[in-house]
């Protein structure tokens, strides 16, 4: 029974993982359509990010893709989609370093890949985060190329703020969905397991009354075998003292010691 309900409980959660993927990836390429928009207009007054901005639409072609094509395998379309988020995070580092968004992709990202699809890959993913900041941080110390890529960020310039802020609410909400989502599943998982546990209990204890019933039958049946060979035994010795017995008397007599 327990090997039958974790069995079940893996299959509900890939179901759910099948289910809230199909459903992810279309509200994530309607947002990052959205932040490629907020680009094009940090592009505006920073013509040296239009070459993000081309890249930021093919990611978005690429989610529309993994949106649309859901006969590729979900594993698949998952790691499609946290590396178009690596990619974007890449772009964020080199670009606007730590004053753009690529921390927060670093940070995300390990959170998707562990709800999406398991431990290890959520721990793979953590991994590559730190190898990637730790990575950074090696350029921008002994090189001078992060030096002439990064366009720091200015705190006073209200597109600078929106095109952050969009990245940031956009993050945020695709994390708060997913661990909302992933919680109300373990909380219907949970009552399923209770019910199931429950059922089992009262199967249990209707088995213990069936056992109890079945072993007093057993009883009573012996017992009636048992009343009924002492019948035959008797009936058997009583027909041998009719043909052995040579008076009426003697005959009696034979009966009331067998009776």
């Amino acid at each position: 029974m327990e090997l039958k309900t974790n069995g079940d409980s893996a299959t509900d959660l890939r179901q759910w993982r099948t289910s809230i993927l199909n459903a992810f990836l279309m509200i994530a390429a309607a947002a990052a359509a959205v932040g490629t928009v907020m680009t094009v207009m940090d592009a505006i007054s920073r013509p040296g990010q239009w070459p993000s901005v081309i890249l930021y639409a093919f990611l978005v072609s690429v989610l529309v893709i993994l949106t649309v094509y859901r006969k590729i395998d979900n594993r698949i379309r998952t790691w499609g989609f946290l590396l178009v988020g690596y990619i974007t995070c890449l772009t964020a580092m080199a670009t606007l370093g730590l004053g753009g968004s690529g921390r927060l992709y670093l940070l995300s990202l390990p959170i998707m890949a562990l709800i999406l699809l398991g431990v290890r890959s959520g721990i793979f993913m953590a991994v590559i985060s730190v190898a990637t900041l730790l990575a950074f941080a090696l350029l921008a110390e002994t090189t001078s190329l992060l030096q002439q890529m990064v366009v720091e960020r200015n705190s006073f310039r209200g597109a600078d703020w929106l095109a952050e802020g969009s990245d940031m609410l956009m993050l945020l909400v695709i994390v708060l969905v997913l661990l909302i989502l992933f919680y109300r599943f373990q909380e219907r998982l949970i009552d399923k397991e209770h019910r199931a546990q429950t059922e089992l209990l009262k199967a249990h204890k209707l088995l213990e009354q069936q056992n109890v019933v079945l072993e007093q039958e057993i009883l009573e049946g012996t017992e009636e075998l048992r009343q009924s060979n002492k019948i035959q035994t008797a009936l058997y010795k009583i027909a041998d003292a009719a043909t052995s017995s040579h008076t009426a008397r003697e005959f009696y007599e034979q009966v009331h010691e067998i009776i």
